[in-house]
């Protein structure tokens, strides 16, 4: 096939493979390993037995070290293949690696079918019986198992799992997160790695040393959710304001900042978009904003920034194509510039990479 890339999911570096070609996508083929000839000083035995046929965790092959180092190269080829590389000739470019790599993830989506769970097999809407999950925090499979067996039939079932029981609307869950307690309740949106949450919220609250006076700044947190950054940051700044359009998060968010007595934080109920264009219009100023957007990314929020102009923006995002595009509005189209880019894994075992990304005028 000459010089022509093909994605191999689950080879590892070094790998000797015979494959077969599936299909071909956008330029890039695809193929599935048929025999491994000789393996990779990388690769390890998986510890889930589902590794082969489930498509959740397609890095169970490789020692957790080459997990981070296969993240930290495949940010850095996005990045030069991107319009942002004249931009980022001068960056702090790192990494923060997970202390836990199984037993972590506290929130899943699941298929119960007869009593059981399930997951989808890869590219697939066909299901298969699942035994374990190693990547669920110590005591979640098994209580999954029990609820399952009491519903019987259950599609794309959501769970999160909360000092020892699952959370629902009557018990809400609760977190720890920069010597703050948050609680949520089943609805609401949180990072499915809470012990990594605490290192990717104090990456973020680094940059509050960038301000040139934090205790006489303010900060906007576009797509809040229930306070996770707006009430860390909240301790350290003169103000904060709050964006979030799911009203059950802002629910928890305003109940937060009740019960921790947090009374710098001001709540809007909006979409981003039209919270900016409402700011702008009232004339406020923030020296900081913060955003975490969905995996679509937040391109015509990055556009009204560049309208805003705080001096500080933290971007944080588990989508490296989305990210790259809206920092392109802020960096090739707009007047800010990268200081900062880290790679933080929140989802080991997986492909998946979340990035926080500081910018400046």
């Amino acid at each position: 096939m000459g010089e022509e890339e093909i994605f191999v999911p689950k080879a590892a570096p070094q790998d000797q493979l015979r494959v077969k070609i599936l299909e071909e996508k956008k330029g890039r083929w695809r193929a599935d390993i048929v025999e491994i000839l000789q393996s990779s000083p990388q690769r390890e035995t998986p510890k889930c037995k589902h590794f082969v046929t489930c498509g959740g965790c397609d890095f169970q092959h490789l020692s957790y070290e080459e997990q981070l180092a296969w993240k930290i190269r495949m940010t850095k080829h996005w990045i030069r293949r991107s319009p942002l590389e004249p931009h980022l000739t001068k960056i702090q470019f790192d990494s923060i690696a997970a202390p836990q790599p199984f037993c972590y993830r506290h929130r899943i989506r699941m298929q119960v079918a007869e009593g059981k769970l399930h997951y989808f097999l890869p590219h697939s809407h066909k299901m298969f019986a699942v035994e374990e999950c190693p990547i669920l925090e110590d005591g979640f499979f098994k209580l999954l198992g029990v609820e399952a067996a009491q519903i019987q039939n259950a599609k794309d079932w959501s769970q999160s799992f909360s000092e020892n029981r699952l959370v629902d609307l009557r018990n809400p869950g609760r977190y720890d997160v920069a010597g703050l307690k948050l609680e949520y309740d089943a609805q609401c949106f949180t990072q499915g790695n809470l012990s990594m949450n605490e290192l990717l919220v104090e990456r973020v609250l680094t940059d509050r040393n960038l301000l040139s006076n934090p205790g006489a700044s303010s900060a906007l947190d576009l797509f809040c959710g229930i306070g996770n950054f707006s009430l860390p940051l909240a301790k350290n700044l003169r103000s904060v304001v709050g964006v979030e359009d799911f009203e059950a998060s802002l629910h928890w968010a305003r109940k937060n900042s009740e019960s921790l007595s947090i009374k710098n934080v001001e709540w809007i109920h909006a979409k981003s978009e039209a919270a900016l264009q409402n700011l702008r219009k009232q004339r406020r100023c923030f020296d900081w904003v913060i955003l975490d957007p969905p995996r679509t990314g937040a391109l015509e929020v990055a556009r009204e920034l560049n309208s805003l102009l705080p001096s500080r923006i933290t971007y944080v995002s588990c989508s490296l194509e989305t990210l790259i595009r809206d920092l392109t509005a802020l960096c090739k189209k707009g007047p800010y510039r990268i200081s900062r880019w880290t790679v933080v894994d929140l989802f080991p075992q997986t492909h998946h990479i979340e990035s926080v990304v500081s910018l400046q005028l």
